[in-house]
């Protein structure tokens, strides 16, 4: 985005500079004109930059089930750390928002467990368990 509003910023000054009725803006104004440009882009910059992290808090949350033979979600995290895991199945490339990351109580079985709710497909906006295995977390952003 700090590249569009720059190359808005230069086209403006380009006008600036044609309605000096081609006369040769002098020093004072190309000084102004630089100061008032690299004061936007700072700023431009610094929006940006709480843009960017914001961008990076939300991909740092992602996760997505990919099993073929379906992820379990379960409803409550004592029922996918027991032997049947009941609850719904997603099926196929499920995007999914990470709201929680926990252990199974007793660890027993010995594997974490993510509290997640789902973004997209056809049960959007539900909330569950998964186990923290079978969901691919994307490489963090530096």
């Amino acid at each position: 985005m700090t590249l569009p509003v720059s190359s808005a910023i230069g086209y403006s000054l380009g006008i600036l500079f044609a309605r000096v009725e081609h006369a040769r803006p002098s020093t004072a104004l190309r000084m102004r004109v630089l100061v008032g440009w690299v004061i936007a882009f700072a700023v431009a910059c610094s929006l940006m930059t709480r843009v960017e992290q914001r961008l990076v808090y939300e991909d740092r949350k992602l996760r997505v089930a990919v099993r073929l033979a379906g992820t379990p979600l379960a409803s409550y995290a004592s029922a996918l750390c027991a032997v049947g895991t009941g609850g719904v199945v997603l099926q196929g490339v499920t995007k999914l928002e990470l709201l929680e990351h926990a252990d199974c109580p007793g660890g027993r079985p010995m594997f974490g467990i993510d509290r997640v709710r789902v973004v997209d497909g056809p049960h959007k906006a539900l909330e569950g368990w998964v186990i923290s295995s079978q969901v691919w977390r994307p490489l963090p952003l530096p």
